[in-house]
């Protein structure tokens, strides 16, 4: 294969945000964890056709530029029982609330029994409490650009949240001029294996 199309050249400064392997027309990427548990593109010897795809949407491969903050606020939910069941507030469930209210869709990160942690999509308000509550490593986010630009594409409001890095890969899938998305990202300073 060719380096110059290899997507697995990004290394280290790969966030395993799967926008790569989201993107590849003929699902060539596919995404393992590494000793310590993080997960990185593999490239399906024999599938890639060399598009450069993957590199294009990659995150990491093209850095923003940092921009000074103008403004900034400090909130939280009003709601005390919401705020509790929350880990920051209850900001994310009291906008996801009116999101689903309004038709639309929340997308968050879910641990399940055995622990394996996910992003997933609530439609309804009594599923929001397993989407509360910080969870503190990386969570799963494959196959979930593709559920989430489905939803954006049938005209639902979305409401995704995430690492920035998830943020950043899901933008970088769907396109930023979505009116209907909504995005919130965490304040991260990396995470845990």
């Amino acid at each position: 294969m060719d380096s110059a199309y290899d997507i697995s050249r990004i290394g280290a400064a790969c966030t395993g945000c799967t926008a790569c392997a989201s993107a590849c027309p003929v699902n060539a990427i596919h995404m393992e964890r590494d000793a310590e548990g993080f997960s990185y593109p593999q490239i399906v010897e024999g599938a890639c056709i060399a598009c450069g795809k993957c590199l294009k949407i990659c995150p990491a491969a093209h850095p923003r530029e940092a921009h000074s903050i103008a403004v900034m606020y400090a909130v939280f939910a009003r709601d005390d029982k919401l705020r509790g069941g929350s880990s920051s507030g209850g900001v994310f469930a009291a906008c996801a609330r009116y999101v689903i209210a309004s038709g639309g869709v929340a997308v968050g990160a879910s641990i399940d029994a055995s622990g394996h942690v996910a992003h997933r999509i609530i439609d309804t308000v009594d599923e929001l409490p397993s989407l509360q509550k910080s969870k503190y490593v990386q969570s799963d986010t494959e196959g979930i650009y593709h559920a989430v630009k489905s939803k954006l594409d049938q005209g639902m409001r979305v409401l995704f949240s995430g690492c920035p890095c998830q943020v950043a890969g899901l933008l970088a899938y769907v396109g930023e001029d979505r009116e209907n998305l909504i995005t919130m990202d965490l304040i991260c300073h990396g995470v845990p294996s």
